[in-house]
């Protein structure tokens, strides 16, 4: 599952149809799929491990919007202010994959420019790998 959100964020790359700055502006959203799938397994892990069922681990994980709820859910098993989930990730991950969430969790509001895509789809797929080791 997290394979499939970098390859189109690949493809789209490749894509001569796709202008500059339409593709600065879904590369984030693109890359943020895979995070939010790499972030899914561990916060299931969490809330597990808390003795949820698995109905209300669902929900739980179903109303996590933002890139950062889901994270939270993931490191600490409920929610919490972006700050501290942020403080988390760099302290449990590193400070390179805490950006590109960052960057993904702004969404539309990021833009990446092109000769930034691959290295930005590579650094996303990379924190993609270490949040699911979560």
């Amino acid at each position: 599952m997290l394979q499939r959100p970098i390859e189109s964020a690949r493809a789209r790359v490749k894509d001569s149809h796709i202008t500059q700055e339409v593709l600065g502006e879904i590369l984030p959203g693109q890359c943020r799929l895979a995070l939010e799938a790499a972030l899914r397994e561990p916060a299931q892990r969490k809330l597990l491990s808390a003795r949820l069922g698995h109905t209300e681990i669902d929900e739980r994980i179903a109303k996590a919007h933002q890139l950062t709820e889901l994270a939270a859910l993931a490191l600490f098993g409920t929610n919490r202010e972006k700050r501290g989930v942020y403080e988390e990730l760099e302290r449990r991950v590193c400070a390179e994959s805490t950006r590109v969430v960052e960057l993904c969790n702004k969404g539309a509001h990021s833009t990446i420019m092109d000769a930034q895509a691959g290295h930005f789809i590579k650094r996303a797929a990379e924190a993609a790998e270490s949040l699911r080791a979560l």
